[in-house]
Parts: structure tokens; C-alpha cells; sequence
């Protein structure tokens, strides 16, 4: 029983100030139309900018896309440091004498 009569007295708290927010979010007046007026005048102010920008917007993006593509480009291009590869080899191989210890050596611009 005790749960039961916080949980009421819990949901009369939240129901009141539910109920004095929309009041206040109704109440009509000189603040209120105030702000709406200054809201208006802000988005009428932006948009008139963005209009007077709209062609140097365009062309950024345009540039934007651009250099964004070109850096997706060279991204996949460029190996990751930590990258292998399988090298094949098989074949003759060997520079020198038949007999000794063997090396294989993989010069790095026959991959590149």
C-alpha cells in the first residue's frame, strides 16, 4: 500500500506541472507576440542572406564534393601501414651459386 500512495502522489506532482506548463505555454500577451516578431524578423534576415549567398554556397559545395572525392580516391589507393601481401616464389629464384644457404630477397619496387 505504501508503493501505491507514493506512486499516486508521484503521478498528482507530474500531472500539475504538466498542467501549469501548457498554462504558461497558452498565456497570450505583448512578451509572447514580441518574441514571435523577433522569430519572423530572424528568419527573414537568414533567408535574404542565404539568398544573396546562394551561388558562392553552391560553388563551396561543388569545390566540397570535389575535394572530398579526392581524398576518398587517394584514401583507397594508399595501403594501410599494417597491410600484407602473399608473394609468389616459385620459380628460379636463385642468383648465385646452386650451394649455400639461400635468401630470397623481395625488392619492394617489383610490388609497386
Amino acid at each position: 500500500m505504501i508503493r501505491t500512495r507514493h506512486a499516486t502522489s508521484f503521478l498528482a506532482v507530474i500531472a500539475g506541472a504538466a498542467l501549469a506548463l501548457a498554462g504558461a505555454g497558452c498565456e497570450k500577451g505583448g512578451a509572447s507576440d514580441a518574441k514571435v516578431a523577433e522569430l519572423e524578423k530572424r528568419i527573414k534576415t537568414l533567408e535574404e542572406t542565404n539568398a544573396t549567398n546562394k551561388d558562392a554556397m553552391a560553388f563551396l559545395s561543388k569545390v566540397y564534393d570535389q575535394n572530398k572525392a579526392q581524398i576518398e580516391e587517394e584514401e583507397r589507393r594508399t595501403h594501410a601501414p599494417d597491410a600484407m601481401w602473399a608473394v609468389d616464389i616459385t620459380g628460379n629464384q636463385i642468383d648465385g651459386p646452386a650451394s649455400g644457404a639461400y635468401v630470397t630477397i623481395i625488392e619492394a619496387w617489383d610490388f609497386a
